[in-house]
């Protein structure tokens, strides 16, 4: 598979490193990649190469994850023409970020802020004036921090669940 990408990339010649980490349902630190170029038939393309665990998520340790799994998928570095990361310090950070780091070992590989993250971040600002909306997450947030701050409350909500023999859910922040 990573063949036929390697392929599809070098007819155009550039591609895009896509970049996020969060935790998974077992609250360990995922590093996904994904890479975007536009194939030969000027089609845009997004391939994921993988999730990768984080034990360690500064700024040092996911540039190098980033170059190693461009490495490892012998991607060509000098193809590399675009970084994308949320606006997190850690990412984005214009003296010791990981944008910064990747681009003084790729200068090409120019920062662009995620699109993604950035209508999440419109969507947020643009709801903040609707009250019903606003207090919807209030009442959200006000359970999950009952629940998460007590472990006797999580564990009877998990007993809960299970009595009624439905999906069991556990919340995220």
């Amino acid at each position: 598979m990573i063949n036929k990408l390697r392929s599809s990339i070098n007819d155009v010649g550039a591609y895009a490193a896509l970049v996020d980490e969060t935790k998974d349902a077992s609250k360990k630190e995922q590093l996904s990649f994904l890479i975007r170029f536009v194939d030969k038939n000027l089609d845009i393309q997004e391939k994921t190469l993988g999730c990768y665990h984080m034990k360690i998520c500064d700024a040092q340790s996911l540039s190098d994850a980033i170059l190693k799994i461009i490495d490892e998928n012998k991607l060509d570095r000098n193809r590399c023409i675009a970084q994308c990361y949320d606006g997190a310090s850690v990412m984005s950070g214009a003296f010791s970020g990981v944008q910064t780091r990747i681009a003084n070992v790729i200068p090409q590989a120019i920062y662009v802020h995620c699109h993604a993250h950035r209508l999440n971040l419109c969507l947020v600002n643009s709801i903040q004036g609707v009250k019903a909306v606003v207090d919807f997450f209030d009442t959200v947030q006000g359970l999950y921090t009952f629940l998460m701050n007590g472990h006797t409350r999580y564990e009877k909500f998990i007993q809960i669940q299970k009595d009624k023999k439905i999906h069991v859910m556990h919340l995220e922040r």
